[in-house]
């Protein structure tokens, strides 16, 4: 790792493990190249660890672990257009890009670096993987579908452009993980961390009638956690929601912690 003047690298298949921290910090390499048939089965804990000259990634077909921890932060730092995913790799697909499970049930990995300001979810996923959405560096608005059930913890967090989330009319999405939409700090060079200035986070529409309840990383129900931590200092953000369960997320378990903020979707809401 740290190999500043390192800009390509060509992985065999006889390559058994990948280590902790591999390429961390290595900001000069672009052309990584892991031949398709590699043995190794893991994307490690900060592997390409702000690798920001990387574009394009291959994930090959042995790969099983996105969206765990064993792989936690393994892209935080980097700004990926595009991922491409072997299409003997029995548990994952690339569609525009982007990573999926191989049902398409669940968004695994969003490529951070693409250009795009508004990113759709499409409709079928079910589940927001663990990381999914983290550090999106251009995308200010965010939409998901009437079929999401579940947002995994840290799945949403540290997105510096972001202004607008959006839920679906009919969605009925059960749970959120713990500080899965928690603002942004950024590591600099001295080695500490610094937070910087964010774009105003300045709306959240969940139209589900009933409160999601929130989850930690094990999957536990909590009582005590957070959602959005220093994002709400705009004084112009409002969480929306349906008319009728207003009192309902104010009183509920984590929402309560927010509940200035709370108000009801104006009927006119969606057909703008």
């Amino acid at each position: 790792n740290r190999c500043a003047q390192l800009k390509s690298v060509t992985l065999p298949k006889t390559v058994v493990l990948f280590a902790d921290y591999m390429f961390s910090e290595c900001i000069a390499l672009k052309d990584v190249n892991i031949a398709d048939e590699c043995i190794a089965s893991t994307i490690t804990i900060d592997m390409f660890y702000a690798c920001e000259s990387i574009e394009t990634l291959h994930i090959p077909q042995n790969i099983s672990n996105l969206g765990e921890e064993s792989c936690r932060r393994a892209f935080i730092g980097t700004r990926i257009k595009s991922f491409t995913v072997s299409e003997n790799n029995a548990h994952y697909v690339a569609r525009d890009g982007d990573i999926y499970s191989k049902d398409e049930k669940t968004f695994v990995l969003y490529a951070n670096g693409k250009e795009a300001t508004v990113l759709r979810i499409p409709e079928g996923v079910e589940i927001i993987a663990p990381f999914a959405l983290r550090e999106m560096l251009n995308v200010q608005e965010l939409y998901f579908p009437v079929s999401l059930k579940k947002i995994s913890y840290d799945a949403c967090k540290d997105n510096t452009s972001m202004i607008r989330i959006v839920f679906a009319q009919g969605c009925r999405i059960e749970e959120i993980g713990n500080l899965a939409f928690t603002g942004y700090t950024t590591f600099v060079d001295n080695g500490s961390f610094t937070e910087v200035e964010r774009a105003p986070f300045r709306e959240f529409v969940i139209p589900a009638e009933q409160p999601p309840v929130i989850i930690s990383m094990t999957g536990e129900t909590l009582t005590n956690g957070g959602l959005f931590g220093s994002s709400t200092e705009n004084v112009d953000f409002r969480i929306l929601v349906p008319a009728e369960s207003v009192e309902a997320y104010r009183s509920a378990p984590i929402w309560k912690v927010y509940a200035k903020y709370i108000q009801a979707i104006p009927d006119d809401y969606f057909e703008e």
